[in-house]
C-alpha cells in the first residue's frame, strides 16, 4: 500500500539493538552509512522528497546543490522583475554568508534575514513566472567555447547541461530555478526511512549482513552471512513494490494520463501541471479537459481539440495582462449576450513582450499573432442571482468562439463562477478578445473579477 511518513534512521538503529543485542556500539556510525546504501539499492521514488533552489550561473555554470539525488526539471525566470529579483535575492544571500561567519547579533536576526529570502525566492520561483530550459543536444555548448570560437557566436534556443557536478547553461550570467529530488534527512543529519514494515525489514537485514561481512561472528542462532543476504533481497524486492503501490487518487491520476484520444506532446513545456486532468466526450459535439468550475463540469467546443497539437514545445517571451479585484460591474444580464467591461488603466498589469495587447473598454485587441501560437484567456466572474438560473459566458476571438462555459445556480445571493478559454490562433494575425455572458433568468452586478490573459 501508499507510504505516507518517513522516521529516522535511529528508529532501525534501536531495532537493532532491540533485534540483536550486541556488545558493542562501534557500528552505529557505519550503521547510518548502510541504511542510505539500502535505501539507494530499494530506489523507489516515494522515499525521496521534491526540493526546488534557485543556482547561480556565473561564467556558464554554477554549482549543484549537494544533496541533489534526481533533477526534475530546469527553468528560468523572464519577467520585466527577474533582474531585479535576482539582485536582491544576491544582497540578502551575502547578508546571510556574513551573519553564518559570526555577524550575528542575535538569532532573531538570523530568522529574520531567512524569512525575507524565503518570500523573494518564493516569488522568484512562481511557476506563472518560469519559462522551462531544454537539455542541450549541441556537439558545443557555449561553456566549452574556445576564445573567439566560431561556435560562439551560434544561435539557438537557451539550454542547460549537466557536467561534472556543476550545471551548465547556454547563457553566460544569471539564475536558474532547479526543481529535483533527494533523500530526507532528520535534524540531526541521519536518512528518514518509510515509516513501512518491509523497509525497516529490509534495513535491518542489510546492516546485519554488513556486520557479518565485517567479521562480527554469526550469534548461536546460526544465522550466517548467506541467510542475511537471501533475507535482504526478500525484503528489498518487498520495499519497493509496497513504496511504489499508488492509492486511489494516483490509481486515478494514472488512468486520467493513459485514457486519452489526443496525446499531447507539450507536458514538459506546461511543466506537467495538468498531466491528470481527464479528457471528456459527448455526442452533442462538445469536447474538452474535464474541470470542476462551481458546481457544474466544464464543457469546451470542437474548435479546441487542435490546441494541443498545435501549441508551442516551449513557451517563449510571452505577452500577458493580469488583473485582480476590477471594481466595474455590469448591471443585469438577460438572455442577450452583454459583453463585460474590462479593468480600468491602472487596474491591470501588461507585460509585452514579442505579441501586441492594448486594451479597449470591452475587448482587448491582440495583433503580430502566428498561427502556431496559443492563446489563454483565465476568467473570474462573480454576479447575483434571483434564483435558479443556467449562466452561459463565452470567449471570443473577434466573431470566433473560443470556448462557452455552462453554469447552473440554484439559490439567491452572490455567485463565483471562473473559467480558462484556450485555444491556437489559427489564421487569425490580429483579433478582438472578449468576453461576453448571458442568463435565462436576471442576473444583477456582474463583476469580471480577476483573470489574466497570455499569449505565447
Amino acid at each position: 500500500m501508499a507510504i505516507y511518513k518517513n522516521i529516522s534512521s535511529k528508529v532501525i538503529i534501536r531495532k537493532i539493538f532491540r533485534d540483536l543485542n550486541p556488545n558493542t556500539d562501534n557500528w552505529i556510525d557505519d550503521a547510518v552509512e548502510w541504511v542510505g546504501e539500502a535505501l539507494e539499492h530499494i530506489g523507489a521514488s516515494p522515499q525521496l522528497v521534491t526540493k526546488t533552489c534557485i543556482v547561480d550561473i556565473k561564467d556558464y555554470k554554477g554549482a549543484m546543490p549537494p544533496d541533489l539525488y534526481y533533477i526534475n526539471q530546469v527553468a528560468i525566470n523572464t519577467t520585466a522583475d527577474a533582474e531585479s529579483m535576482g539582485y536582491n535575492i544576491g544582497v540578502i544571500r551575502d547578508e546571510l554568508n556574513n551573519i553564518l561567519e559570526g555577524g550575528a547579533n542575535s538569532s532573531a536576526q538570523l530568522n529574520e534575514v531567512n524569512a525575507r529570502l524565503h518570500v523573494l525566492e518564493t516569488a522568484y520561483m512562481d511557476s506563472s513566472s518560469l519559462t522551462l530550459l531544454a537539455y542541450c543536444t549541441t556537439n558545443f555548448p557555449k561553456s566549452v567555447h574556445c576564445e573567439n570560437c566560431v561556435n560562439e557566436y551560434s544561435t539557438g534556443e537557451d539550454c542547460y547541461y549537466v557536467d561534472d557536478n556543476m550545471i551548465k547553461t547556454s547563457f553566460p550570467r544569471g539564475k536558474v530555478c532547479l526543481s529535483y529530488t533527494a533523500f530526507p534527512i532528520d535534524d540531526d543529519c541521519y536518512p528518514m526511512v518509510p515509516d513501512d514494515i518491509s523497509f525497516k525489514e529490509a534495513m535491518f537485514w542489510y546492516v546485519y549482513k554488513k556486520m557479518l561481512l565485517g567479521g562480527m561472528p554469526p550469534t548461536n542462532n546460526g544465522i550466517d552471512y548467506g541467510f542475511a543476504e537471501q533475507q535482504w533481497k526478500y525484503y528489498c524486492t518487498q520495499a519497493r513494490n509496497t513504496a511504489n503501490y499508488p492509492d486511489i487518487d494516483k490509481y486515478e491520476s494514472f488512468l486520467d494520463q493513459w485514457v486519452r484520444l489526443i496525446p499531447n506532446i507539450n507536458r514538459h513545456a506546461e511543466g506537467f501541471s495538468a498531466l491528470g486532468a481527464r479528457e471528456s466526450l459527448d455526442r452533442s459535439g462538445k469536447y474538452g479537459v474535464r474541470s470542476q468550475l462551481g458546481s457544474s463540469p466544464r464543457l469546451t467546443r470542437a474548435s479546441a481539440i487542435s490546441k494541443e497539437s498545435s501549441a508551442p514545445a516551449r513557451p517563449k517571451k510571452e505577452s500577458v495582462v493580469y488583473w485582480f479585484d476590477n471594481t466595474q460591474i455590469v448591471s443585469a444580464a438577460s438572455t442577450i449576450p452583454v459583453e463585460l467591461t474590462n479593468p480600468l488603466v491602472g487596474e491591470f498589469t501588461l507585460n509585452e513582450n514579442d505579441y501586441s495587447v492594448t486594451r479597449n473598454a470591452t475587448s482587448w485587441s491582440v495583433s503580430d499573432l502566428t498561427p502556431n501560437l496559443l492563446v489563454r484567456y483565465n476568467f473570474v466572474i462573480t454576479l447575483t442571482t434571483l434564483g435558479a438560473s443556467e449562466i452561459t459566458v463565452q470567449v471570443m476571438m473577434g466573431d470566433t468562439l473560443m470556448e462557452d462555459f455552462l453554469f447552473t445556480s440554484t439559490t439567491f445571493g452572490e455567485q463565483e463562477y471562473s473559467g480558462a478559454a484556450e485555444a491556437s490562433a489559427g489564421s487569425f494575425e490580429s483579433g478582438e478578445l472578449k468576453v461576453l455572458i448571458s442568463s435565462n433568468t436576471a442576473a444583477i452586478g456582474i463583476t469580471l473579477k480577476e483573470g489574466n490573459i497570455k499569449i505565447s
